[in-house]
């Protein structure tokens, strides 16, 4: 039998504080809580809010697809924890130990600020990337297998700048 390592407190998700079934599988990923209000304002219709310690999560619709905005405070920790709870409510229904989606069902956007080592880069650039590279630890608690040839090359050459940099450092 599966076992979750997903902490439930009063039939919800501890940290988002959210209960099953509420969440969309189209999420929309901000860092500060308020633009997670002006995401939602541009959805067709507000369903449900839910706000538990730094965490803010309104479910809706937006052109007829539901959707659902995390604001999840600051730092790379508060958006693991809100992706595995995330994780946890659209793919396992924790009561049961059955899967409900399958993980390529979820669909996850990013909307948020970021630096950047090119001086070229002017503050407030607008940005759509494809792939990003963490340099926290935070990957270091997944081993999934590298599949995709670009993500490869980035991770290869992330490490040797890094490499070389450390040792001039």
């Amino acid at each position: 039998m599966m076992r979750s390592e997903i902490v439930l407190a009063n039939d919800r998700v501890y940290h988002l504080g959210l209960p099953s079934q509420v969440l969309a599988p189209n999420l929309i990923l901000v860092g500060d809580p308020q633009r997670a209000y002006r995401v939602a304002e541009k959805f067709d219709t507000i369903n449900e809010e839910f706000r538990n310690r730094e965490y803010l999560t309104i479910c809706g619709r937006y052109r007829g697809i539901p959707c659902s905005v995390i604001g999840t405070g600051i730092g790379t920790d508060n958006v693991e924890i809100a992706i595995v709870e995330a994780y946890g409510l659209l793919c396992l229904d924790l009561g049961f130990n059955t899967t409900l989606y399958k993980p390529s069902e979820i669909r996850l956007i990013r909307v948020g600020t970021s630096g950047s080592i090119s001086s070229d880069v002017i503050p407030g650039t607008l940005a759509i990337s494809k792939y990003a590279v963490g340099l926290d630890s935070t990957g270091l608690y997944y081993d999934v297998p590298i599949t995709d040839p670009i993500i490869t090359k980035i991770e290869s050459t992330v490490h040797q700048d890094l490499d070389t940099h450390l040792k001039k450092a």
